[in-house]
């Protein structure tokens, strides 16, 4: 799955959810593989419907579905969907679904385990993701 980034939105503060001129972290017109995908289970939440992707220093970061338009519809072949007790769903590799991959990841995002099997499904991403027009 692929995307385009067409508009900011400021994503924390008493601002959320509004508009941006620019951000350092993303630009219109942008384009990026979708790592994963969250649909918050809270229909409160501030930011229920959330796009991961690789951000310019190559961290997977989250933002609002709002910010995209589609390029690509393929589903990458490693997705797996998970539904919590909460009611959020996550769609991601289903390596990062187990309990505590994130945690382990960010404790040590270049080395380790965690790391390596972030590289290996992002790898899939992108391959399934660029043999798709």
């Amino acid at each position: 799955m692929r995307v385009r980034c067409v508009q900011i939105v400021d994503t924390s503060g008493p601002t959320r959810g509004e508009r941006l001129k620019a951000s350092p972290h993303i630009e219109v017109g942008e384009e990026f593989h979708v790592l994963s995908m969250l649909i918050d289970g809270d229909s409160e939440a501030a930011l229920p419907h959330l796009l991961q992707i690789l951000d310019r220093d190559g961290s997977p970061t989250w933002w609002p579905l709002q910010m995209f338009e589609t390029l690509s519809s393929a589903i990458p072949p490693n997705w797996e969907i998970h539904l919590d007790a909460m009611g959020s769903l996550q769609i991601a590799p289903g390596a990062w679904l187990r309990p505590g991959f994130w945690e382990e990841y960010f404790d040590n995002p270049g080395d380790g385990d965690a790391a390596e099997t972030f590289r290996c499904e992002v790898d899939i991403i992108v391959t399934a993701g660029s043999s798709v027009p």
